[in-house]
């Protein structure tokens, strides 16, 4: 019988020591010993091959001494590891996390997905944060992570930036993505479970890394078992981690579009499921950014009827459907429809098993943090301002525009939304102080950000995280040169280009603001809301004609989209609005019937030609199909119906007044020279760590 070598018979490095130190004992004594037998060339021989395995012994010991004490084992995580350096590093999560989810109620799902993409790919370690740029392709911009929604990445900023007001340096951005993913969880009814601490952020990220790492909607269930084989999970957790991911996820049309419109459908769709998700998907070749919940009976709450709904033929993806008659899964998602407790149970040890996977400790990788340099000050007389100019960056950084397009472009292909979240961003910055980028600071312990005012808690992530992108890509080519103000301008003339809009000129040269407090909003932005009367009165506050007024609302809401809430007492109120044509008002009400449960259903402004830049808005009110009562307003008053009647009629004449509008738009109120900094990371002042002007 062969003897099978069990693993406590391979020797620690201290077992190894030990060894060695007995070994050299006892050859020194036979040395000794010979010695004393004569010089016969036996022994003289004997004698020379001891001393040669003495020396070597000796050599080893000494190795495995020096790198033993030399590197000692990476510290283990813990629950306490920020007690003393960052005592309320909890709370500043839970107080961050909180609004955002209430006002964006995809954020955990959006958060839980990056979480798990990230630790799939090399381990939980940030990596998948990471940005691109000229010289290597990170792992968020490989396919499958394209999809990856706004709302993840910005909650895992603001908590951030939060913890580096408090922490400066201390909390990793890999610790911050494991916290919030599990705080998130909780908000929305999931189970609370341990997340141990003290992780370290990866110093790699590279999108070929990803390939065969992750699921993907369009495999078998026999290719996804392999996939989480690969990570070492059971059947039973692989069950339980898909169940929780998408009893509040979601996915696009393009994901299951197969199982509806292929030359064979798949007969295991419900036909009702069948019938509304080919609704929603009818135009998804022109709106590829539609998608729908993947629990479409209590979507967005995490609870067991992810499972109940794959045992009725409810499941959205092919690969859930799939489970309910697999042998392999078949009884665990039996078991989960049955018992909520036993799910959140073994859906809670899953997640601890995955917060822990490859993670980095000690010195295998570092803490992210901000730049926390404080710009020099001159005390002596200023000169002049100096003026924007449209080559203010030819000599500093000639590839600036190349950088910003090759950026832009791949965005906004990926999320089609983009360009009107950046549109509405930038403008919501430039109406509150100028053009000095203080909607993209993040709030802090100290200041409540202009960003976290009401209005502005519905700015789509996608529009912070263009911007993001952009910055970080030149900040590698061009470090400390390129203000955030001027990426958003650009940033948002390139993408109205890439929709369809009028090429304008976008002058440059913005310093970044050194303040954003919430108090400083309220008056400075119309809202859906608002009478007509006072929509016209917020643009003159800001000297803007009733042309250009017009001009720009209308290129907003060509490619714009506003959620239920924003026009709900047109269809619902007690007394709906007469203005709003029967076939429309019949689609919004069932686009929004479900809307106190999901306050993030939204819908296109411009029902026609949704995502293109166009003047089918002005055609559209005219027929009793704007959206907002404030676009429909504008059809019946006279001082701007003339204008939408100009408008509809000639779209050369829209481009060019919306195109000057936007470059009047582009220089209000900027700051320049010294009156302004610019920023390393555009959610944080340089110079300013507890986020107040001084």
């Amino acid at each position: 019988m062969t003897n099978k070598i069990q693993p406590q018979q391979f020797p620690t490095i201290t077992e190894n020591l030990l060894s060695f130190d007995s070994m050299f004992h006892q050859l020194h004594t036979l040395l000794i010993l010979l010695a004393t037998m004569g010089n016969s060339r036996l022994f003289q021989l004997i004698f020379l091959i001891i001393t040669s395995i003495l020396t070597s012994i000796d050599a080893s010991a000494k190795y495995l001494h020096r790198n033993n004490h030399k590197n000692p084992p990476p510290p283990p995580l813990t629950l306490d590891y920020y007690a003393k350096t960052c005592p309320r590093f909890h709370e500043i999560v839970r107080t961050t996390v909180v609004p955002k989810q209430l006002s964006h109620p995809t954020t955990a799902a959006a958060t839980l997905r990056l979480f798990f993409h990230d630790c799939m790919v090399g381990g939980c370690d940030a990596s998948v944060l990471i940005a691109s740029n000229a010289y290597n392709k990170a792992e968020r911009d490989y396919d499958i992570n394209e999809s990856l929604a706004g709302d993840g990445f910005d909650v895992v900023t603001r908590v951030k930036m939060a913890l580096e007001v408090e922490c400066p340096g201390v909390v990793s951005c890999s610790d911050v993505l494991a916290i919030t993913t599990r705080d998130l969880l909780i908000q929305v009814g999931g189970p609370h479970y341990e997340v141990k601490l003290g992780r370290k952020d990866g110093l790699e990220s590279k999108a070929s890394n990803v390939e065969g790492k992750l699921g993907r909607a369009n495999m078998t269930l026999n290719e996804v078992i392999r996939v989480f084989e690969s990570h070492k999970y059971t059947h039973r957790e692989m069950v339980a981690l898909m169940g929780g991911g998408h009893t509040i996820g979601f996915a696009h049309c393009k994901e299951f579009e197969s199982r509806l419109f292929g030359p064979k459908p798949d007969p295991s769709v419900h036909p009702k499921l069948a019938e509304r998700l080919k609704a929603m998907c009818v135009n998804r070749s022109k709106d590829p950014s539609v998608s729908a919940f993947l629990d479409p009976i209590s979507a967005g709450n995490f609870d067991n009827m992810i499972f109940k709904n794959i045992l009725n033929g409810l499941g959205v993806l092919g690969t859930d459907q799939a489970m309910a008659s697999d042998p392999r899964t078949r009884p665990l998602v039996e078991e989960y429809a049955r018992d909520s407790a036993k799910f959140f149970n073994d859906f809670a040890r899953a997640m601890e098993k995955t917060s822990v996977y490859q993670v980095k400790t000690g010195n295998q990788g570092e803490v992210r943090h901000a730049s926390a340099k404080y710009l020099h000050r001159n005390n002596h007389k200023n000169p002049p301002p100096p003026p924007l100019t449209l080559d203010y960056y030819a000599k500093t950084c000639p590839r600036f525009h190349e950088i910003v397009r090759t950026t832009v472009v791949p965005k906004q292909l990926s999320h089609p939304t983009t360009a009107a979240a950046t549109l509405r961003l930038f403008f919501h910055d430039c109406m509150v102080g100028g053009c000095d980028a203080s909607v993209l600071i993040a709030s802090n312990a100290y200041n409540k950000a202009e960003r976290d005012y009401d209005i502005n808690e519905s700015l789509a992530g996608d529009g912070f995280d263009v911007v993001t992108r952009v910055k970080m890509a030149l900040e590698v080519e061009c470090p400390g040169v390129v203000s955030c103000s001027d990426v958003l301008a650009i940033t948002t003339r390139d993408l109205l280009i890439q929709v369809g809009g009028p090429h304008y000129e976008v002058k440059l040269g913005r310093k970044d603001g050194l303040e954003s407090k919430a108090s400083n909003v309220e008056g400075k932005l119309g809202r859906a809301n608002m009478t007509l009367n006072e929509v016209i009165r917020v643009f003159e506050s800001h000297k803007y004609t009733h042309r250009e007024m017009v001009a720009l609302m209308g290129g907003g809401h060509t490619i714009g989209f506003a959620h239920c809430k924003e026009f709900e007492s047109r269809l619902f109120g007690p007394k709906p609005d007469p203005s709003v044509h029967p076939k429309l008002a019949e689609r919004l009400k069932a686009m929004c019937v479900n809307r106190s449960k999901d306050p993030s259903v939204s819908a296109f402004l411009d029902p026609i030609s949704a995502g293109n830049f166009d003047n089918m808005i002005f055609k559209n009110i005219l027929n009793g199909l704007g959206v907002l009562g404030t676009d429909q307003a504008m059809a019946s008053d006279p001082r701007t119906r003339p204008l939408v009647e100009e408008y509809a009629r000639d779209s050369a004449k829209f481009f060019n007044d919306f195109a000057r509008a936007m470059e009047k738009t582009s220089v209000y109120q900027v700051k320049t020279g010294n009156q302004g900094e610019v920023r390393r990371r555009c959610d944080a002042f340089n110079n300013l760590p507890n986020g107040r002007k001084t």
